[in-house]
């Protein structure tokens, strides 16, 4: 079964261009079972940690969603997270991990390839 989804209270962190970092405070983020954002938006002074108060700011088809709301010194911020692998690499996938980057290229990768 699919979770409903979750909202999410607290503050939400991007770059909306390669030049500029914005952080958004005092926000509500709803997202659904599927994983995707469906509303981000700011929140009236005072309601952060009200869940009532909360719901009121979330469409009426998410109000039956729990509330997490974040620590003041908790954020949410996209990754950008390259998972790719090269097949002659699977094989050697958590091993060597006290190697540096071209001593595991050297040593271990290049060898097996």
């Amino acid at each position: 079964m699919t979770p409903a989804g979750l909202v999410y209270v607290g503050t939400f962190i991007d770059a909306p261009t390669h030049e500029a970092l914005r952080v958004r405070t005092n926000h509500l983020c709803v997202v659904d079972g599927k994983g995707r954002i469906v509303l981000l938006h700011p929140l009236p002074e005072g309601t952060t940690d009200d869940v009532e108060k909360i719901k009121i700011f979330v469409a009426e088809e998410h109000r039956g969603l729990d509330v997490l709301l974040m620590k003041e010194w908790e954020f949410i911020c996209p990754g950008m997270i390259d998972c790719h692998n090269h097949a002659p690499q699977y094989h050697q996938i958590g091993t060597a991990t006290d190697y540096t980057l071209f001593n595991w290229l050297f040593n271990v990768t290049f060898p097996n390839e």
